[in-house]
């Protein structure tokens, strides 16, 4: 199974954003015949998995918030007004 989570768009004009985490392999994790609880712990640990992947997008969101910012404080002029 591989983790996945869809960004929903702010709007119709702008890209469709998918995050693709790594393959969980499920016979691994809970043996050849799983039980009730083993299912519950594997889904758990894919939701896990999920809420990793969206961290991971609101810390890049969150970067690319403060460089651009950054770039506008520094474009921003600052004017003095001389008194007569």
């Amino acid at each position: 199974i591989i983790p996945a989570c869809v960004i929903p768009r702010k709007h119709w004009t702008h890209r469709q954003v998918i995050l693709v985490g790594d393959p969980v392999n499920i016979r691994g994790l809970c043996g050849d015949k799983p039980s009730m609880a083993d299912l519950n712990k594997a889904s758990e640990y894919l939701r896990e998995k999920e809420m990793e992947l969206l961290a991971y997008y609101d810390n890049l969101q969150a970067k690319k918030q403060e460089k651009k910012n950054k770039k506008k404080s520094k474009k921003e002029k600052t004017y003095v007004q001389i008194q007569p």
